[in-house]
């Protein structure tokens, strides 16, 4: 049975009142000391009923030391957690220095200085954040990298470093290592200049300044003579309120942009869709509103030309434009057609294909036309209408074979200019940076 006892039980047993435990514990050689008294010399007799100890006896002793064990250690970890101010995740993670100072003497100090509000928390805090010392140099080799990748992909960033699949071109000018720093401290605005949360705040205030350089250079390009306004998406599926769903888009969830392309797919402005604050009022609703916003730039009075579809179109929008000496053609939805008396889809049917019917308002020379497909489809302009008059291959169910229809010349203008934005977007593709 003395296998069980350890130092720590024989001090226990040591201490115990004489009346609680009293044991003698039996010695393989026979020979037996007295646990109760250590100073006594003289032998003592053996109580034979007493000599031998129980296993449970011995058992109930080592729960109780585990247990006064256990409470120790659990006092200590609450003193040290009381004691110490631990670190958050946030702020390791954001590179800030944390003091490890005993919260008392930190109390003391904010007692005696005075306890600092929290922008003075903030700058501090900003002050002692790990500098990363950048350089200009740096960062345009970031953004060079950032586009290089767009042309040069593989199927994950880190194999451009890795010995397998090393690209020397971006390799040689930064380390894995600090290509993936740079961006966890990328900011385009100062976090302590951000504006206050309200209704009324730029949505994109966080990229504002970057937004704006963009828009600048691109209205610096000497524009083409056709312009078509159309929807784009940049594509993302993450958690924002500025997510957009497009059905007849290749890519159907992202941020939602309005912009101005010429038919060699060149952009020249564009606009981020953020709600009714997309842009100024200026009286034709917002789809109107936002091309006369991005037409802007355009010089006034030497005939560009205009093209839009009809979630854009509206009779006062050709006017408008054609007031600044722009040219418009678009299609229009008939609930904006101003009940214009052009035959009705059923008049067109039994016509058959190629059938058009079109009225010109003379006060501002707008013509509007409808013609029949496969369904009817309306058109308004300021500069072209039916005249001269195409053909168009187009499929016959009940000739069973292809056969020319008539198409007017506004319809080939919109079908030749209108896909500006389109082609951008192919070209954008192509080298999207991930």
């Amino acid at each position: 049975m003395s296998d069980f006892l350890t130092d720590a039980g024989l001090e226990s047993i040591m201490n115990l009142p004489d009346n609680e435990f009293n044991a003698y514990i039996d010695v393989l050689d026979g020979e037996i000391s007295d646990v109760g008294d250590e100073d006594k010399e003289e032998n003592v007799e053996i109580d034979e009923s007493s000599q031998a100890i129980s296993e449970a006896a011995v058992m109930n002793l080592i729960q109780m030391v585990e247990k006064e064990d256990a409470a120790e250690i659990s006092a200590i970890r609450v003193e040290q957690e009381t004691e110490y101010e631990f670190p958050k995740a946030d702020a390791v993670r954001s590179g800030k220095v944390i003091d490890s100072q005993p919260k008392s003497d930190v109390s003391d100090n904010n007692t005696n200085e005075g306890a600092p509000s929290t922008l003075e928390q903030q700058q501090q805090q900003q002050k002692d954040s790990v500098s990363l010392q950048t350089s200009k140099n740096e960062m345009e080799q970031f953004v060079g990298i950032l586009l290089h990748m767009g042309i040069i992909k593989m199927p994950s960033i880190h194999l451009y470093w890795s010995n397998e699949c090393r690209y020397s071109p971006i390799a040689d000018v930064m380390s894995r290592t600090r290509f993936f720093q740079l961006p966890w401290y990328f900011h385009v605005v100062n976090n302590q200049d951000l504006p206050e949360a309200n209704s009324n705040r730029d949505k994109l205030f966080k990229i504002h300044p970057l937004l704006s350089a963009l828009q600048s250079s691109l209205k610096t390009l000497p524009p083409e003579e056709y312009q078509a306004v159309d929807e784009q998406i940049i594509p993302f599926k993450g958690r924002i309120g500025l997510k957009q769903y497009v059905r007849n888009k290749p890519h159907k969830w992202g941020y939602k942009s309005f912009t101005r392309a010429g038919p060699s797919g060149m952009m020249y402005d564009f606009e981020i869709y953020v709600g009714k604050n997309t842009c100024s009022d200026r009286g034709l609703g917002l789809t109107g509103d936002i091309v006369l916003a991005l037409t802007e730039t355009l010089p006034e009075k030497q005939h560009f030309k205009v093209f839009a579809d009809s979630w854009f179109s509206s009779i006062p929008l050709a006017i408008a434009l054609k007031e600044r000496g722009i040219e418009f053609c678009g299609t229009i939805r008939t609930d904006r057609m101003g009940k214009c008396p052009l035959k009705t889809e059923v008049e067109h049917k039994k016509t058959g294909h190629g059938s058009c019917h079109w009225r010109v308002e003379a006060t501002n020379n707008v013509a509007l036309v409808r013609w029949f497909d496969r369904k009817c489809i309306n058109f308004v302009s300021t500069y072209a209408c039916v005249e001269p008059m195409a053909t168009c291959r187009r499929y016959s169910a009940s000739e069973n074979k292809f056969i020319d229809v008539p198409r007017p010349y506004i319809v080939e203008k919109y079908n030749k200019h209108m896909g500006g934005v389109d082609l951008a977007d192919m070209l954008i593709e192509l080298y999207r940076i991930n």
